[in-house]
């Protein structure tokens, strides 16, 4: 692949162009920027790709910006034609139904009513397929990813528990929810140009311009398709330099452009909080054993009371649920079993209520059913108690596994494909 050396000299005069399209300027459209393998992207793509970001970016339209803007906007749109070249080649698509889905995620991350989308750009005079080619290209990238990627990534019981440790460790300090900007550098000589390039941005952010908008448009993160945000994070989750960046800034606060190893990044802190775990007990999953003494339903209240008694004294002595099951054989007529495990609020009103707020291994008081008296005691709890199911954990280490793993991905593709700049 040749080095790229793009050279944007008539850019202004062609963004002026079109706007109108005035017939003198057809031909000069027409042309090709650059080709991406056997794709090619055209003048006219670039100048509304370029049009759309400065508008929805309200970047000063002047012609340095064109310029600047459109050298970034190239590397990006080129990225994209190796996406939709690789989902290609795995037959891979986009239905209409998922295009609309995400038009509307965008429509309500900018709280624009429905058809507002089409409308604004109708309104400023910029095709549908400048943004719509970008919505289709992260779609398409995101199945890939998927396809090839997803098989590739296991995830270690080992890691899983670490992952929950680091977790609790962080009950009680503060979490931060918090987006970004990532722009890569990719050779030593456009360094300058993309941190030029960072400066604006944050620049632009603290003139106003929403950060999910400028996310959308440059951002290269693969969270750029949600406006940069990155979700809940809890200390030692982001990478040393941007976790420091975020740690000094104040909800609603921008950080300068932070030179990482791949590029400049900009992060934004959306909200601060504590963090206890998002927990819900309703929605943990439980496994929940039982000790059951006889009690006949028509028993006499003497009996009731002996069962009880002896109930709560079995109670007193287990502290997990094989104990629970070794005094179960130890008691005339008692028995214990596993009740399964599913989410807590599938369990019965009565048995949910003795055993909600209790502690994994503590016993629950004694319970009077027609099956007999009942000790419950939870014999292992998923989410609800203050963290995380183990399905959500493995999840999120899933996901930044294959955020790293889509990051190399992407630069092999470029590494191997003919990338030829025309401008």
């Amino acid at each position: 692949m040749r080095r790229w050396t793009i050279r944007l000299a008539a850019m202004a005069a062609l963004a002026v162009a079109a706007v109108a399209h005035p017939a003198a300027a057809q031909q000069e459209l027409t042309k090709i920027a650059a080709t991406v393998n056997e794709d090619i992207i055209s003048v006219y793509d670039l100048i509304s790709r370029t049009r759309l970001a400065i508008v929805a970016s309200r970047l000063e339209d002047n012609n340095e910006t064109r310029q600047r803007v459109a050298r970034q906007l190239l590397r990006i749109m080129i990225e994209e034609k190796l996406q939709m070249q690789e989902a290609k080649r795995l037959g891979l698509q986009v239905t209409n139904k998922e295009l609309e889905e995400a038009v509307e995620r965008v429509e309500q991350a900018n709280r624009w009513p429905p058809g507002q989308f089409k409308a604004f750009l109708q309104q400023m005079q910029i095709p549908a397929s400048a943004a719509l080619d970008q919505i289709r290209a992260n779609l398409l990238w995101q199945k890939v990813v998927r396809r090839r990627l997803r098989p590739q990534v296991d995830i270690s019981d080992t890691e899983v528990d670490e992952a929950l440790a680091k977790l609790r460790e962080s009950v009680g300090k503060p979490e931060n929810r918090v987006a970004e900007i990532f722009l890569p550098v990719e050779r030593p000589e456009q360094d300058a140009e993309v941190q030029r390039s960072a400066e604006t941005i944050v620049q632009r952010i603290k003139a106003g311009t929403p950060f999910p908008v400028l996310a959308q448009q440059f951002s290269q993160s693969p969270s750029a398709g949600q406006g940069g945000d990155m979700g809940w994070l809890q200390p030692g989750q982001l990478e040393p330099l941007l976790e420091r960046a975020v740690q000094s800034l104040q909800p609603r606060e921008v950080s300068a452009p932070i030179r990482t190893v791949t590029g400049y990044s900009i992060v934004y802190l959306i909200e601060r909080r504590t963090f206890r775990g998002g927990g819900n007990e309703a929605d943990a999953t439980v496994q929940v054993s039982q000790l059951i003494l006889p009690l006949a339903a028509n028993a006499r209240a003497p009996e009731v009371a002996s069962q009880m008694n002896l109930a709560q004294q079995l109670a007193e002595n287990a502290n997990s649920c094989a104990d629970l099951a070794a005094l179960a054989k130890e008691v005339p007529g008692g028995r214990s079993s596993v009740l399964g495990t599913g989410p807590m609020n599938s369990i019965p009103g009565e048995a949910r209520q003795a055993i909600s707020g209790l502690n994994v291994n503590q016993p629950s008081a004694p319970l009077r059913t027609p099956e007999g008296v009942k000790i419950l005691m939870i014999c292992r709890r998923e989410g609800g108690d203050g963290m995380p199911s183990r399905d959500a954990v493995t999840n999120g280490l899933m996901q930044q596994r294959m955020e790293l793993l889509a990051r190399r991905y992407i630069r092999e593709l470029r590494q191997t494909a003919t990338v030829d700049i025309r401008i």
